[in-house]
């Protein structure tokens, strides 16, 4: 027959892993989570938090029993918010502006960014995030501006750098 017994297999799929692995990837890997659980045990332990700790906490204040309440202050003390940047958001942050000021109660909501320069996917940014708060704020009514003029240099300098990076 053409079975092999789970164990040979087993061990066999195993071998193959690791030789697809490199030394660094399997350290990582077996000591990543001991390094996140001590990490979180120590910032629990000394009352400390991070910056997604802080994005965590704050987006599950607004979902809790005072959220509502939360969400109202903050409308009241900002009550139009223009976010630059956004590209460089993660759903956590989306989840806060969306649920402070995506509100009837609230202003005003801006968005500006250019998923072309997103950066920041290294610490949880997702430009899917910026396209799905982009088209979710459309589908509500938002106007959408392109800004298609280039203020930041002058025309010579972008046929400069063209013909450089076009090698011509």
């Amino acid at each position: 027959g053409g079975t092999v017994p789970r164990r040979a297999w087993s061990a066999r799929v195993r071998r193959r892993a690791l030789a697809m692995t490199s030394l660094d990837e399997a350290v990582g890997a077996v000591m990543l989570p001991h390094v996140v659980a001590r990490s979180g045990t120590d910032k629990a332990e000394n009352g400390l938090f991070d910056y997604n700790d802080m994005l965590q906490l704050g987006r599950d204040a607004l979902h809790g029993p005072r959220g509502a309440e939360l969400a109202a202050r903050l409308r009241t003390r900002t009550p139009w918010v223009m976010i630059d940047e956004f590209q460089d958001t993660d759903p956590v942050q989306w989840n806060i502006f969306r649920t402070v000021w995506m509100d009837a109660a609230a202003n005003g909501l801006t968005i500006v960014g250019d998923p072309k320069q997103a950066i920041y996917g290294f610490r949880g940014a997702d430009v899917a995030t910026y396209i799905d708060a982009r088209d979710e704020l459309l589908r509500n009514g938002a106007t959408r501006v392109d800004l298609d003029v280039n203020r930041r240099s002058t025309e010579a300098m972008v046929d400069a750098v063209n013909k450089i990076l076009i090698a011509d």
